[in-house]
């Protein structure tokens, strides 16, 4: 059986929030958008069993599920240490307080920008109830990491963002945005800009913040067709199955835990190829095809950039800010 490093669990699509850049597509009628408990058990078995100890639980907004202690004790007695990632309006101190009783330990708050600029891409009033969450998991003694995409909405004001939540977190992380689901190329962020903007970050960011900021780490030598082994599994509140994030509400499901458990699932063939020196998720989502090699290196610039569920570990192929390495860069 295939090992799994990781692996995201979406919950449930219903959201409070019609975030812009979202990557969850609008729900389709008749669409049951909550995975049941009858196949969110058996996948946490079957993930175990593949050998992996992380997951996210994600949605949607985890918040709305009645059963989300549940979900959350049911992960953690199998041994998971489960990250919970919430846009953190409907993270009230009673529902935190239910979900720490039952083990969570690590509480992710997505925040986008400073208010204006995060109202403006998630909601009116977002800010400050992204932020209430933040000081409640912080009060209850959480691990606390706030998760930012980075558009060319954003960009400009992401140094004056980490600074302002630097003592409202454990760690920052900073997202390359990739155009998915509902968001489209409007907020592309050509990745020589992503790069300018990495190299200025790290100039305003003292090297010796209080906490930890992660980025994603382009990859200039080795391409990462050779290094992603799709180890990081996707499984949608539907119950469909995608070999990494970024090939989420995609056509390339490699199986449904509605006919298959996810360990006979995992076993493969699937029948997806790689690309050529790109990731796969970024290529499908930019509409070049995994056979358009020409398209997908003018889109990226000859560049790639990196894994974005892999950007919170800096031993591997994402890396701490102050050890950032950069194209040009003698560090």
């Amino acid at each position: 059986m295939s090992s799994v490093s990781t692996a995201v669990i979406q919950l449930t699509r219903r959201c409070n929030l019609d975030c812009d850049h979202c990557y969850t597509a609008p729900l389709g009628a008749g669409r049951d958008p909550t995975l049941p408990g009858e196949l969110y058990r058996p996948l946490l078995d079957d993930l175990r069993a593949c050998g992996s100890r992380s997951i996210s639980l994600v949605g949607g907004e985890p918040f709305l599920l009645p059963q989300l202690p549940l979900r959350i004790a049911e992960a953690v007695e199998r041994g998971f240490e489960p990250d919970l990632v919430t846009n953190g309006s409907p993270a009230t101190a009673r529902r935190l307080e239910e979900c720490a009783a039952v083990g969570l330990r690590r509480l992710v708050v997505s925040v986008d920008g400073l208010e204006a600029a995060h109202d403006a891409m998630r909601g009116r009033g977002s800010y400050r109830a992204a932020r209430g969450a933040l000081e409640r998991g912080r009060a209850l003694g959480l691990n606390i990491r706030v998760n930012t995409v980075v558009t060319s909405r954003n960009v400009h004001e992401v140094p004056s963002l980490v600074a302002a939540l630097a003592s409202a977190c454990d760690a920052h992380k900073l997202i390359y945005y990739t155009p998915s689901g509902r968001s489209g190329l409007t907020d592309w962020l050509p990745p020589s800009r992503w790069l300018r903007f990495l190299a200025d970050l790290r100039a305003t960011v003292p090297a010796d913040s209080a906490h930890a900021v992660y980025v994603q780490q382009p990859y200039t030598e080795v391409p990462v067709a050779d290094t992603c082994d799709l180890r990081a599994p996707f499984v949608g509140a539907d119950g469909l199955v995608f070999p990494c994030v970024l090939l989420f509400d995609t056509p390339h499901s490699v199986g449904s835990l509605h006919e298959r458990r996810f360990a006979e699932i995992w076993k493969g063939p699937w029948p997806l190829s790689r690309t050529y020196g790109h990731c796969i998720g970024y290529a499908h989502h930019i509409g070049t095809g995994v056979e358009d090699r020409r398209a997908g290196e003018a889109i990226f610039e000859g560049l790639s950039l990196g894994c974005v569920l892999t950007c919170n570990k800096p031993a591997t192929v994402a890396a701490r800010l102050a050890d950032l390495r950069l194209p040009g860069s003698a560090s």
